[in-house]
């Protein structure tokens, strides 16, 4: 038994007990809600084998004490194995709760981390978000449930069919020429984007999904996807140069964050200032973009 969250030491053995009997191979995980006395939450997968849960358990109160002399009540749930994503998810979210490393975490919920609207503004601050994430996609690495292969508009392997349907309504000559050498640099860099790596990402991360301070925390990984792994960094940088004074310098920093905690390829270091431009291309935000975009592609 494992949970993203501990307090105490949670009693293994006695909770097993009341239903080992309905136990049979170890293939489905249940999801078990773990409802403490002071309000919390935790969230424990116990492995029910590869049956339902017995309809006569479902919805089963069970009452137990921590070591630490905690209160748990434990509400059975039946199994998910027919829905794969939803499976998957919680295989990820199990991974992650044992090896993201201390000062980081990590959810799948989709309430905001960063209500304040705070967005780092130091060099150090820079890099450490860069650690951050590259520590977060270290852990995702290794796991890739194939199920979380799946299409998501906002992944980067569909940016440039997103730039070519918006090419033509681009008014403004400026934007539309320099929209126009991204997508020439693109296709001339897809032989190298076909090759390159690919894992489970985060794939949203920016001011809205990660909360940092003493500790970082990403929310929102219900949309996590396997992709080209340098898309993560590409996507979290276009999602917060837009509101740094100095882009460069912003860029520089936390790809060598990201680049200590998860070293990039000789590749993905030569196309990331291009995907950069490709993602704020299709998603333009900046108040000045074409000086943006004429920096980070040129870059």
């Amino acid at each position: 038994m494992s949970s993203s969250r501990s307090s105490g030491s949670v009693l293994a053995k006695p909770l097993l007990h009341p239903f080992s009997s309905h136990l049979a191979n170890p293939e489905i995980l249940t999801q078990v809600h773990l409802d403490l006395q002071q309000g919390a939450q935790i969230h424990f997968t116990l492995n029910l084998g590869s049956q339902s849960l017995p309809s006569s358990l479902v919805g089963e109160k069970l009452n137990f004490t921590t070591d630490s002399g905690e209160r748990i009540v434990v509400t059975l749930q039946s199994a998910i194995e027919k829905d794969p994503i939803q499976y998957a998810l919680l295989r990820v979210q199990n991974h992650l709760s044992q090896i993201l490393p201390e000062g980081i975490s990590a959810t799948f919920n989709e309430s905001s981390a960063n209500s304040s609207g705070y967005i780092p503004s130091s060099e150090k601050e820079w890099n450490k978000l860069g650690e951050a994430i590259g520590h977060l996609d270290n852990c995702l690495s290794q796991i890739t449930p194939e199920e979380l292969r799946r299409y998501n508009r906002s992944d980067l392997k569909h940016a440039k069919c997103i730039l070519l349907k918006q090419l033509p309504h681009i008014e403004k000559p400026s934007s539309k020429k320099l929209a126009e050498k991204v997508l020439h640099r693109y296709e001339t860099a897809e032989p190298i984007l076909e090759d390159l790596r690919q894992s489970l990402i985060h794939g949203n991360v920016g001011p809205s999904t990660v909360s940092f301070s003493d500790s970082t925390k990403f929310v929102n990984l219900n949309s996590c996807i396997i992709t080209h792994t340098i898309n993560e960094l590409a996507t979290a940088i276009a999602s917060f140069i837009t509101q740094v004074k100095d882009p460069i310098t912003f860029l520089t920093q936390i790809t060598s964050g990201y680049h200590k905690s998860h070293p990039l390829t000789t590749d993905e270091l030569q196309v990331l200032p291009l995907l950069t431009s490709l993602r704020l291309i299709t998603t333009p935000t900046h108040p000045n973009p074409d000086l943006l975009w004429s920096t980070l592609s040129t870059h």
